[in-house]
């Protein structure tokens, strides 16, 4: 999921006209309110995957990537994007029967039955620390060697495709937008004042 910002175009000429003499600062004040409401984006964003999935604040951000714009470049974006996230991040817990996990918190702790949790065997994989894993099974029955395969949960980005949720996203976003064009207005009219 991406955001796109849009800044009223209508805002920013009403700033143009009201301040002529500081149309130099235009662009500044353009990247300024973008590079707050990315922000902004990010912080709902966050709230809304941690209010679904049983995650850390770390591991959700973990997934999200943000461009800020520069005033030579007003082009910023805000991005969730990520692979499957693995069940051991999901306050996984081992007991005698499985794995427990809390993949969303609506439904509470559940356990994966037969499920085990230990590093992986590959060197390169091993820096991502302990994952959950169950064995194969052939004809019905588990096979108690190898190959064992790692469980993962959703994606970081599957908890933001709700039209609500995307809703509250940009609401959220517009409202940082137009907040942080009024403050800069405010800060011309003062810098105005004092000329």
């Amino acid at each position: 999921m991406s955001v796109t910002i849009q800044i009223n175009k209508d805002d920013i000429n009403w700033i143009k006209r009201s301040f002529k003499v500081f149309n130099d600062e235009i662009p500044g004040i353009q990247s300024r309110a973008i590079n707050r409401a990315l922000q902004t984006a990010n912080r709902v964003a966050k709230e809304e995957v941690m209010a679904v999935y049983g995650l850390t604040a770390t591991r959700v951000k973990k997934d999200f990537k943000t461009k800020k714009t520069t005033r030579n470049d007003l082009r910023g974006w805000w991005r969730a994007q990520g692979r499957p996230v693995g069940l051991r991040q999901f306050s996984a817990s081992q007991n005698k029967d499985g794995v427990s996990v809390i993949v969303l918190k609506k439904t509470g702790r559940l356990t994966v039955y037969g499920a085990f949790i230990r590093l992986p065997r590959s060197p390169k994989v091993r820096r991502t620390g302990e994952q959950v894993y169950w064995r194969a099974m052939r004809g019905g029955v588990r096979v108690w060697r190898d190959p064992i395969h790692r469980l993962e949960g959703p994606r970081i980005e599957d908890a933001l495709t709700k039209p609500g949720v995307q809703k509250r996203i940009k609401i959220a976003v517009n409202h940082t937008i137009n907040k942080r064009l009024m403050h800069e207005a405010d800060r011309l009219m003062q810098k105005a004042g004092k000329r």
